[in-house]
């Protein structure tokens, strides 16, 4: 590991400033001040170091910890990075830059010279290697190049031209192979192999021809150093540690658990294994073994008297290997896991579950994550060992009423009760009305969904029953409810989306094979009821996510697109409602909205728009009607970490909008707000709007359907317009022609029927 320079405080500043202004364009930089990122920092896939700074990365995201005054600075796809899995880091002293290697083989250089980033897709978007084979291991310094290692070969990198060269394929007969660490090491270059370790002369003229290198050794090798003047492997297979004395490697200490990493500090080998940190001295004698709290390591390295070892689980830690019990997290905080399988979110706080299930609903192999609590701008984490054995969490239902008391969704361990975030029950077939699914033999409960109604009764539905739907009720009884009407043959995949409920007390979900189910207790006698299929005006069959809007309407997301139901009102009439597409004027053409997208989720905001997600298109936002597209947002365009957006999550105290993707949670500021009953607590955001401010204003804290003037002190008319919920916004231009100049504006707010109004005053400064 060479010795990087100082990082000095401002340097770590001027990294966030770079980060958030490049690449963005003008409009751009102000869209991407709205963005805010919660990305976990737990696993830990590279460190590097400086005099007194560690670079890390943690999954996609990479955070910087100055060791004198313990400040953590944070990068993530906010700032430009690629929102990919990080697996490799080298700090470029000459250049002044920080390398970045992927899983996918992106590259990307991050230059804290001028606070400019650089992606180069050169390897990803090389057919000739197979996707599973285009990882970045490791970098080394190869005269004013780089090496790269990769799952393919080596390939040659000029960091200041930013540029590639040759690349080696020097396996058998030519082939690629994996090489997990390159080496120069006195005339020749090395390379650690997944069938031997390999070397070439470094001023061989013709390094491409795969006859140019030799096998030194067999085996399944992953590190090399550079320790006391000499060369030092690691072999995977045997756990061993090696020297070269100049014709072979010579096994010096095997140890206890696989060797993740080596680095070489002074007199000492810092080698991390799965189970254990060692440092080894010039006699390959152990000096000391640091563990803490049985951690999964990956990586480590030593500062002064600390050893800082990279987790798959707790982040990055600290330790003090003079007193072995002086250790402490020094991660920045942040959820259990990127992966982001569903949020739940009420004013100030959020809740994210990690379970999963195939697209067939099929709930194998189980996620044992636990979940995480977001409140009071704090983390609260509570792993898999904590939440009484109830894998694949896939919901969350806060009490309406006391958001302390929490109902959480297995789709295979039955309904897990949490208060103040410690867990207290988890209700299986043995403890409640819930059932296990009969035609397996093991204890299976799926809930995909629950739903509290007015009284506090609990919904609750479970997948694969005849009687797929229960009640908790308030008093803790239990009431089952066949469904079969609507889902005749609940052995195949009868698996189910969210439940809503409209004016008529009708609960609505989705199915995975009958289309939109209804479900209601009319005279007090239970009635389902499905609607699906070609006739039906259905693309697909299977209803993945549920919305009602402001205005009664129900919005379903299919895996092959989006339908509408106007009159849910006459769903259990002998003719059903029908159902309806959103056709759209594409250019000049009538087309369908979202044809043939796979709709994860569909959320209403304040102002009766919809935010739409997909499996793999990123997010929209459409006005109220669907007829427009508001934004459409892409881990190409934004911050988004992933164009798999599996959950939307909106804060009406807020305006947030929070996007659960495959790689990470992140925010969006919104400017929707829930509808009011009176205009008590009316607020118009920014005020004053200063010169610096580029974006809309918004007033809030509006009855619905509520109509706005804005006038000048004079009484000149600006904007008109109405709210579809308890929101307005203005671009600050009078009807489109021209931004207003400053002085003090007039805002009129009446509703419908102009029985209860209100003014507000509007400051604006050029």
């Amino acid at each position: 590991m060479r010795s990087l320079k100082y990082l000095s405080i401002d340097t770590m500043r001027k990294i966030l400033l770079g980060l958030l202004l490049m690449g963005w364009g003008a409009q751009s930089q102000s869209l991407s001040k709205k963005w805010e990122s919660y990305f976990s920092y737990q696993y830990i896939s590279a460190i590097v170091s400086t005099e007194n700074t560690l670079i890390t990365a943690a999954d996609n995201a990479i955070f910087l910890y100055d060791t004198e005054t313990h400040q953590r600075t944070t990068l993530t796809t906010i700032g430009g990075l690629t929102g990919e899995s990080i697996s490799s880091l080298y700090y470029d002293n000459t250049n002044d830059q920080l390398i970045i290697g992927y899983e996918n083989g992106m590259l990307s250089i991050y230059s804290f010279n001028d606070a400019s980033i650089f992606t180069d897709v050169s390897i990803f978007n090389k057919s000739s290697i197979s996707n599973s084979k285009k990882r970045i291991n490791a970098f080394e310094v190869f005269e004013d190049r780089l090496i790269l290692s990769g799952d393919y070969g080596i390939s040659i990198y000029n960091p200041t031209q930013k540029e590639f060269g040759d690349t080696y394929y020097f396996g058998p007969n030519g082939n690629p192979l994996a090489v997990r660490q390159t080496m120069v090491f006195e005339e020749y270059i090395y390379a650690a192999t997944d069938i031997g370790i390999y070397r070439a002369f470094k001023s061989a003229s013709d390094l491409i021809s795969y006859t140019n290198w030799e096998l030194v050794t067999a085996g399944n090798w992953n590190g090399l150093a550079m320790f006391e003047g000499k060369l030092i492997a690691t072999h995977t297979g045997n756990r061993g540690v090696y020297e070269f004395d100049g014709n072979s490697f010579v096994k010096k200490i095997t140890l206890l658990s696989n060797i993740k990493s080596v680095e070489a500090h002074a007199s000492q080998l810092i080698v991390a294994t799965e189970n254990t940190i060692e440092l080894i001295n010039t006699d390959f004698i152990i000096a000391q073994t640091l563990s803490y709290d049985e951690q999964k390591y990956r990586c480590a390295l030593r500062i002064n008297n600390y050893v800082y070892a990279g987790t798959e689980k707790d982040g990055l830690i600290k330790i003090n290997f003079q007193a072995a019990n002086d250790a402490e997290i020094i991660s920045p905080e942040g959820p259990l896991s990127n992966f982001a399988f569903n949020i739940t979110v009420i004013p100030n706080e959020i809740w994210v579950v990690y379970g999963d299930y195939s697209i067939y609903f099929n709930p194998f192999p189980e996620k044992r994550e636990g979940y995480s609590h977001f409140k009071e701008n704090t983390w609260i984490n509570v792993p898999y060992s904590d939440v009484l054995g109830a894998s694949n969490l896939v919901h969350v239902n806060p009490h309406p009423e006391d958001s302390s008391k929490v109902y959480m969704g297995s789709f295979q361990s039955g309904l897990l009760y949490v208060e103040d975030d410690v867990p207290q029950v988890l209700y299986n077939q043995y403890n409640s009305g819930l059932e296990s699914i009969s035609f397996v033999d093991y204890s299976s409960i799926r809930i995909k969904s629950t739903y509290f109604d007015e009284n506090g009764d609990l919904w609750v539905l479970t997948a694969f029953l005849e009687e797929g739907l229960k009640k908790l009720g308030a008093n803790g009884s239990w009431t089952s409810y066949s469904i079969q009407t609507a889902v005749p043959d609940h052995t195949l995949i009868s698996a189910y989306s969210n439940i809503v409920k409209d004016k008529q007390n009708t609960l609505f979900f989705g199915s995975s094979h009958n289309g939109i189910v209804g479900f209601t207790q009319q005279g007090g006698s239970p009635i389902s009821k499905s609607i699906f299929g070609e006739e039906n005006n259905f693309p697909h069959n299977g209803v993945r996510t549920v919305a009602l809007d402001l205005d009664g309407y129900l919005w379903m997301g299919t895996t092959k697109g989006l339908r509408v139901i106007y009159d849910t009102a006459s769903f259990f009439s002998e003719e059903s409602p029908k159902v309806h597409e959103i056709i759209i004027d594409d250019q000049g053409n009538a087309s369908e909205l979202l044809y043939q997208q796979f709709i994860t989720n569909i959320k209403v905001d304040g102002n009766n728009r919809k935010w739409v997600a997909t499996a793999d298109s990123g997010v929209f936002l459409f006005s109220p009607n669907g007829q427009e597209t508001l934004q459409h947002f892409t881990k190409e365009n934004s911050p988004l970490p992933s164009n798999t957006v599996n959950a939307i999550g909106l804060d009406a105290a807020t305006g947030k909008v929070y996007f659960a993707t495959a790689k990470g949670l992140i925010s969006f500021q919104g400017n929707a707000f829930l509808p009011q009953e009176e205009y008590n607590n009316v607020e118009v955001y920014p005020n004053p709007v200063r010169p610096n401010f580029q974006g809309d204003v918004t007033i809030r804290g509006l009855i619905q359907n509520s109509h706005v003037k804005i006038t000048d002190i004079e009484g000149n008319l600006v904007f008109e317009g109405q709210s579809d919920g308890g929101s307005v916004v203005w671009n600050q231009e009078a009807f489109g022609r021209h931004k207003v100049s400053s002085g003090v504006y007039l805002i009129f707010i009446s509703n419908a029927d102009s029985t209860k109004t209100k003014i507000a005053k509007l400051m604006i400064i050029r």
